[in-house]
């Protein structure tokens, strides 16, 4: 889709527009229509695998409502593209701005919603902090798996003290270092 504005924009560049009465006209059609489908696109990848029995009805109602108002816009705009001597009246040009906004609204909201889903899931999902979780989750072969009864006392102590696990953590790993070097088992 996206050659029919990239055609058409090169046509008006460089070729005299008499002969191409319309040429205009489909240029603004396919860059609308071409930038339709790049939204529905990024929506698509961001919310489309959302399954309603997963409870992301909302998020799968927020993806449909966006992609209609979306649209929507893009119909609104071919009666002025198309119809020579449209002259539509103020209210028309306000509709076409709150359909505008409203279809910006849901493009953000939407994947922001999603994103905000699976930080929940991977919370809920984990008793450790989010930056436990990320380390072992991003890069699986650079982190040191720890048994579960040893994660279990560290947030034992991360609760108890109040603090984040990874203080816990690093204060533990450092006490017992200073114990070592005093030993004379390491160097400090």
């Amino acid at each position: 889709m996206v050659l029919v504005p990239l055609v058409t924009g090169l046509l008006m560049i460089w070729l005299d527009s008499e002969p191409f009465a319309r040429v205009a006209e489909v240029f603004a059609t396919g860059g609308l229509v071409a930038g339709l489908l790049a939204q529905i696109c990024l929506l698509w990848s961001t919310a489309g695998d959302q399954r309603p029995e997963d409870g992301h009805r909302v998020l799968r109602s927020g993806l449909v409502a966006t992609l209609v108002v979306a649209v929507l816009w893009v119909l609104e705009w071919m009666p002025a593209i198309w119809i020579e001597g449209f002259d539509p009246s103020e209210w028309y040009w306000r509709l076409v701005g709150v359909t505008a906004i409203l279809d910006v609204l849901g493009t953000v909201l939407v994947p922001a919603f999603v994103m905000l889903r699976r930080v929940r899931v991977i919370r809920a999902e984990s008793p450790h902090t989010d930056a436990w979780v990320d380390a072992r989750e991003q890069e699986p072969n650079t982190t040191h798996g720890l048994p579960e009864d040893l994660w279990e006392e560290i947030e034992e102590i991360a609760v108890a003290s109040g603090r984040p696990q990874d203080e816990v953590v690093r204060e533990a790993v450092r006490r017992h270092r200073e114990e070592l070097v005093a030993a004379g088992a390491i160097h400090g």
